[in-house]
């Protein structure tokens, strides 16, 4: 949906970086996430989004801390399920988050990018939760919990994938993949019902 709009996203796997840390013999002398943030800081960019889920939810977020503290100008997003169910509590504990996507992200995301490249106002973009006094605002300003967005009713308006963007892909042996999308049922100890909206009838 990006590269749509002529943007030239970069994607990070996380993964990787960790393979290259436990493979450095340096390794005994910084953690993961300082390593994570020495990757970082080698990269140039304006807005940086993590993906969470609840597995390594406080280790993403030690991480996004870390980025702040060496891009203070940058833009920290999260989206995913973890976060969109958590999304008032997370931006009131670190301040260092600036915007959380809920749910969805495919619209949300892009439109979000525009109205910081442009300078606009994001105070009516749907699906968003962020401080009123806006991003890089220190995190002191009263959280703002926009509506939802609406769910994309036609996946197959949706561009294919961005495998491309994943490093080495084409010299890949396996690539998993999530081939379901939402859940028919509403149990209650599950994040997909806040991500992918509840079922009707």
């Amino acid at each position: 949906m990006l590269e749509a709009k002529g943007l030239r996203p970069e994607v990070v796997d996380l993964n990787r970086v960790y393979y290259s840390w436990a493979q450095d013999p340096k390794r005994n002398t910084t953690d993961f996430c300082g390593y994570a943030s020495e990757y970082f800081a080698g990269l140039d960019f304006d807005l940086l989004g993590f993906s969470t889920v609840c597995s390594s939810y406080p280790l993403t977020l030690r991480i996004a801390g870390e980025v702040k503290r060496t891009h203070p100008e940058s833009i920290i997003v999260l989206g995913g399920p973890q976060v969109s169910v958590v999304d008032v509590s997370t931006l009131r504990a670190f301040p260092f988050v600036d915007v959380v996507v809920r749910g969805e992200a495919e619209q949300t995301l892009p439109d979000l990018v525009d109205a910081l490249t442009a300078g606009h106002s994001i105070a009516s973009l749907p699906g968003i939760t962020f401080r009123k006094d806006g991003v890089r605002g220190g995190g002191t300003g009263e959280i703002v919990r926009n509506p939802n967005a609406p769910l994309v009713q036609d996946l197959d308006a949706l561009p294919f994938p961005a495998f491309h963007l994943f490093p080495d892909v084409a010299s890949a042996r396996h690539f998993p993949l999530e081939l379901g999308r939402g859940c028919p049922f509403s149990c209650t100890f599950c994040s997909t019902n806040d991500f992918f909206g509840a079922p009707s009838g």
